[in-house]
């Protein structure tokens, strides 16, 4: 059923929700797909709600006026059929079924990877919005699999999400993506060195593939700078072989997520990372990952929806243009 159904701008205007209520499930250049779920983030010990964000996000999408600052009929939607999934996993609680859970995440990787592998394979550019961050391996294996060779990830993200081969989860997708052969070049931005656990460390030292900019280094270390680190995270991961752009809410300042906090970037950061990333070409997806809006007061849900959507019309801005 399409989400935009219901849509009704007010009088005078054209909003995209216009649009889309009129195209059916992938029709378009530039697809929002919603994968709605918390499963990865739950068997992480994770605090779940990434869930529950479709009906904002649907609305925040809806209200984006159609102007000449966006291609707005390039635009389409699709989400991904997870809900039986999400529904079994309340069944478990973590730690005590961590391993159900965790196998419940394989069963999301397979789904997500089918719709990701179908919306690429027809030239299609996915706008994805989380979920866990679990959801970056069938992302990157989807990727990988098309452009048969290893690929890149650039991840602005607090936690480098490289836990050791437990079981899946929110935690490990790119562990599993170096595992199985689908990852080279690896750039996480933003690192909050407080929150890198040493086993994690150690897949960085002696691996020129894989490289961290900590957020310390630019705020109050001063060996750094936020644009300075961009830059060199976006050669090493754009040079070569496409790359996905993941960003994890957990690293934006106030943002309700899993893991959030009161320290991080701020959205306009976000924006700069999302546009700078389409410019290049390279990039063929992005992903934001682990907004939990039920998580906030409801009057905040909104702007919260609006600046998550916002990111990824910043990407789409870039991908029009390219400064290749």
């Amino acid at each position: 059923m399409n989400p935009f159904k219901s849509h009704k701008s007010r009088p005078g205007e054209k909003q995209l929700g216009d649009l889309l209520k009129q195209k059916n499930d992938s029709d378009g250049d530039y697809i929002f797909l919603l994968i709605p779920e918390d499963i990865g983030v739950r068997a992480n010990g994770g605090i779940p709600g990434a869930a529950g964000n479709s009906s904002l996000f649907y609305k925040a999408i809806s209200s984006i006026q159609v102007n000449k600052f966006i291609p707005a009929e390039k635009f389409g939607w699709s989400e991904v059929n997870i809900s039986d999934l999400q529904e079994l996993s309340h069944k478990y609680l973590y730690p005590e079924d961590k391993n159900e859970l965790r196998s419940l995440v394989e069963q999301v990787d397979e789904r997500v990877f089918q719709v990701i592998t179908n919306l690429i394979k027809k030239g299609k550019t996915p706008l994805v919005l989380g979920g866990g961050h679990n959801n970056a391996y069938p992302l990157l294996k989807a990727l990988s699999t098309i452009n048969k060779e290893k690929i890149h990830a650039l991840n602005l993200d607090p936690h480098p999400d490289c836990r050791n081969l437990e079981g899946r989860h929110s935690g490990n997708p790119f562990s599993y993506a170096k595992e199985d052969g689908i990852l080279k070049n690896y750039a996480v931005l933003g690192m909050h060195e407080n929150g890198l656990n040493q086993e994690s460390l150690k897949k960085f030292t002696g691996n020129p593939d894989w490289q961290y900019f900590s957020y310390e280094s630019w705020v109050y270390k001063g060996t750094s700078t936020f644009l300075k680190s961009l830059e060199i995270a976006l050669k090493h991961v754009s040079q070569t072989s496409v790359f996905g752009l993941e960003i994890c809410a957990d690293g934006i300042k106030n943002c309700p997520s899993s893991a959030a906090t009161q320290h991080g970037w701020s959205w306009e950061e976000v924006f700069n990372v999302a546009y700078q990333s389409g410019q290049t070409g390279r990039c063929t997806y992005i992903h934001l990952a682990e907004v939990a809006l039920p998580l906030i007061d409801p009057l905040m849900q909104m702007s919260v929806a609006k600046s998550s959507v916002a990111s990824l019309l910043a990407f789409i801005k870039g991908c029009e243009n390219p400064n290749f």
